[in-house]
């Protein structure tokens, strides 16, 4: 480490600030530092006494979320660098402080806007594009949404269209409008969305014709209950002493909810769904004890941990889910999986009419900066998302790729991080990707941020 670092940095925080050679995924909760030492990581790579680990200013690519936020990012590695320079007379330093202006740092759809004017040729658009802001792409939504609804209502000879409507969406079509627009948005956000798409129609049709655990959806299904049972056993294991050390009845009550729980997830691993159906048995569930002579405010305390245990098995969407028997969810995949084809297709007219709309009016969207990034960078000759030609030029470019907010990054924007960062385990060119996140901060879910990919 170098001289003039502050005296105040935890031992993990300077870990995360001098260690290097490999990927790095900070997670620490708010109020912890972590944009801090993502800002001294900079200024220590840039100040590096090894010059095979050191950097310049442009050979960092910094990412954060928003415009403010690469302002002030800019602004604290400028001056922790001149709090460096004016320790020492560096012409390298200087330099570095001259260039800072010129440095990569900026938000993700900043640096996916300079990626498209540098390869427009490629990606045959109009390298003058303008980008839509949000209330813009949603007008223009609508009017494509209006239009290929009037198209899709004329063209309807079988009446399909109207019983779609009618039976699923209680014959609101608004309801549609609002559920295709923002299932297009969703798929922006997926690496390949129509990969996707495809194996959902193929899940419900499988889930259809077999059993539940002979399918990839009741598969799913019976694991989404068994980690609820499962989080549902651990919480009232950390509560019942709680609950013991206030009212022992109370204590006694969440120790048989655990032993309920238990049965339940017995049930369920030895003969699945049909079996924890028959298990669930809510009128014979452990009943609150009547107590007297107790302190009211402990009364209420113990009971809200009492609650705790049995409100997320005795109601809400658990026992829902129990209340049919494997045929009925069969049957209801089976009048599921038309409805799902034909709204999946009708998504689909949505994105290529939106999308010839964008480009008559030779603009872009905040998702097409995402996808038309991932098409320039990826290589075109692979099925898989392997890096091309344009992301070498970056890795080569970039020494280091930091990220600040790291959770509210959603899969597409991860692998264009992916792609213009390294993970080979070499000397010549070690993993360089560094990332600072909370998943208890995540603020972008409507985004489709997915903080626990």
């Amino acid at each position: 480490m170098n001289e003039g670092k502050q005296p105040t940095w935890s031992e993990a925080q300077l870990r995360a600030i001098g260690e290097t050679g490999k990927n790095l995924l900070v997670s620490a909760a708010a109020g912890s530092g972590k944009t801090s030492v993502l800002s001294e990581r900079c200024v220590e790579l840039i100040c590096h006494a090894d010059p095979k680990t050191r950097c310049d200013v442009r050979e960092l690519l910094v990412v954060t979320f928003t415009r403010a936020a690469a302002a002030e990012m800019r602004a604290r590695i400028e001056k922790k660098l001149r709090e460096r320079a004016a320790q020492k007379n560096d012409a390298r330093l200087q330099r570095q402080i001259r260039m800072i202006d010129r440095a990569e740092i900026s938000t993700l759809h900043s640096f996916c806007g300079n990626v498209l004017r540098r390869h427009f040729a490629a990606l045959e658009i109009d390298p003058a594009f303008t980008t839509l802001d949000e209330s813009e792409a949603k007008l223009l939504q609508v009017d494509v949404a209006n239009e290929l609804f009037e198209q899709k209502y004329a063209d309807d000879a079988n009446a399909q269209f109207q019983e779609m409507i009618q039976s699923h969406f209680g014959g609101n079509d608004t309801r549609l409008r609002q559920r295709v627009v923002s299932t297009h948005q969703f798929l922006c956000s997926l690496v390949n969305p129509t990969e996707w798409c495809r194996r959902a129609v193929a899940r419900l049709q499988e889930g259809a014709s077999q059993s539940l655990r002979s399918s990839e959806f009741g598969r799913e299904f019976e694991r989404l209950l068994a980690d609820h049972l499962s989080s549902s056993a651990d919480r009232a294991r950390v509560l019942m002493p709680l609950a013991y050390s206030v009212m022992e009845s109370r204590g006694n009550c969440i120790a048989e909810w655990i032993v309920v729980i238990d049965e339940l997830i017995d049930a369920l691993r030895i003969g699945g769904y049909e079996k924890l159906r028959a298990a669930f048995k809510p009128d014979e569930f452990p009943k609150l004890a009547g107590v007297r002579d107790v302190d009211e405010d402990d009364k209420k305390f113990a009971t809200a941990l009492v609650d705790a245990v049995r409100e997320p098995i005795q109601a809400g969407w658990f026992r829902k889910a129990l209340a049919f028997a494997e045929e009925d969810w069969r049957d209801g995949l089976t009048r599921t999986a038309a409805p799902a084809e034909m709204f999946l297709s009708l998504a689909a007219e949505f994105t290529q009419a939106y999308t010839e709309a964008k480009r008559q009016l030779r603009v872009v969207d905040f998702a097409d900066l995402e996808t038309l990034t991932l098409r320039a960078l990826r290589d075109p000759n692979s099925q898989e998302v392997v890096p091309g030609p344009a992301a070498g030029a970056y890795r080569d470019q970039f020494k280091y790729v930091l990220v600040d907010e790291y959770q509210d990054i959603n899969p597409l924007q991860d692998q264009i991080l992916r792609l213009v960062s390294r993970d080979e385990l070499s000397i010549e060119s070690p993993p360089n990707f560094f990332c600072v996140g909370d998943v208890k901060q995540s603020i972008y879910r409507f985004r489709l941020a997915d903080p626990w990919q």
